[in-house]
């Protein structure tokens, strides 16, 4: 069976290698837990199957490799080398930053609208937005507060905007980066986002409110913020839209990771 190495196709037991090593490439993902910086997660099953495939497919193409009688064009084997060598490069995170000088700046910063963990009333709730993986957490009807968490970010927002007169008033609690490539907004205003992936990466997209901020207009567009504000609404091109009147607002490490429909 594995005795006569040497007698092998070169070609059939390099591609046996490709597949074997892309097999392990695949499997390192899920066990690390990387792979939803590529695909959502939804899909965790179909890579563990796809990798299982994979390694067996490396070993059984050693297996079947018939002995060196003739030449064999070997133009294919790049198909198998281009995934293993982006799989040699660190995962390209989509989460974007600022300079570690304006963030320095902006955290030395005091004033009457930031928070501060160790006495706010809320601050439970505020490292529960930016930590939990407890989709359960999201509209509280009965005190009127919003809290949202990488789990329910995606339908929270879609709630809230399909139903935004019943939201009104409410108190919300997130945590997001300083996004402005809206062009409808205005003086102060900007979106306070995260990354949202459906399928993979390459249809990734940013998802938020329309954050009001007496200084909103100094946030450093990249800038990760934890904020505390009213549900309030205006009109858009006759249609109601929700946005927040912020009322509490502190710097905050980003959040690595994406939001999942």
């Amino acid at each position: 069976m594995f005795t006569s190495w040497k007698a092998k196709i070169p070609f059939y037991m390099t591609k046996g290698l490709g597949f074997l090593l892309l097999g392990i490439c695949l499997l390192h993902l899920i066990v690390t837990d990387t792979y939803k910086l590529y695909i959502a997660a939804r899909y965790e099953y179909i890579l563990l199957a796809s990798s299982i495939v994979m390694i067996l497919w490396g070993l059984i193409s050693w297996y079947i490799a018939p002995e060196r009688k003739y030449r064999h064009d070997w133009t294919g084997l790049p198909i198998l080398l281009i995934p293993l060598v982006l799989f040699s490069f660190p995962p390209l995170l989509m989460t974007p930053s600022v300079d570690a000088n304006q963030i320095n700046a902006l955290q030395n910063r005091s004033g009457e609208d930031s928070f501060d963990f160790s006495n706010d009333e809320v601050s439970n709730i505020v490292k529960v937005a930016t930590e939990s993986r407890d989709d359960s957490i999201g509209i509280d009807e009965s005190k009127k507060r919003i809290f949202l968490t990488s789990d329910n970010f995606y339908k929270t927002l879609i709630r809230l905007s399909t139903k935004v007169n019943d939201y009104t008033g409410y108190k919300v609690y997130y945590t997001g980066y300083v996004l402005r490539d809206d062009k409808t907004l205005q003086a102060n205003e900007f979106t306070l986002s995260r990354m949202v992936m459906a399928c993979c990466i390459a249809d990734m997209a940013p998802m938020g409110l329309t954050m009001h901020y007496k200084t909103g207009d100094e946030l450093p567009a990249g800038s990760w913020y934890t904020i505390e504000g009213t549900v309030k609404t205006r009109q858009f091109y006759g249609r109601t839209q929700p946005y927040i009147e912020v009322s509490k607002i502190r710097t905050a490490e980003p959040i690595l990771g994406y939001v999942y429909p």
